[in-house]
């Protein structure tokens, strides 16, 4: 089932050829608000990996609201849709992704991380990706 082209986020740079913006959209069920993201490490926190523009530091148990615009992924930039945090569905999912994620100069980290306010749902690298409007990283993780 195809959901409305309004949703998700990625305003980011080519690393490598990678970027976090959806190549489709899809609908599947989500059992709990929780899954996996990238984050560059900082001394200070963890910061997105694919967003240039976006300087936050994010801390542990603090909900974050993303910054909102629209983007153009898939195939020729075909698919539309709202800004949003991008989250894998599964750490499975996160994990099959994880050869794109190479930056030489960052430590590159796998955070479970809560969403809210599920803009849409789709695929990256044919991985469930949910693009969130708001999104915490959890505590308790190495």
């Amino acid at each position: 089932m195809k959901l409305k082209t309004q949703c998700s986020n990625c305003s980011g740079f080519r690393q490598r050829g990678s970027n976090m913006c959806l190549e489709y959209l899809c609908d599947y069920k989500i059992h709990k608000n929780i899954g996996w993201k990238y984050f560059r490490k900082s001394i200070n926190g963890y910061a997105n990996l694919f967003i240039h523009s976006d300087h936050t530091l994010y801390n542990t148990n603090k909900f974050y609201k993303c910054i909102e615009e629209s983007i153009s992924g898939g195939k020729y930039r075909s698919v539309r849709y709202m800004s949003g945090f991008h989250i894998f569905a599964t750490r499975k999912a996160a994990r099959k992704y994880k050869h794109l994620t190479v930056v030489p100069t960052y430590k590159v980290v796998l955070k479970k991380v809560r969403f809210r306010e599920i803009i849409c749902k789709g695929k990256q690298s044919e991985q469930r990706v949910i693009v969130a409007r708001y999104m915490k990283i959890l505590s308790g993780q190495k």
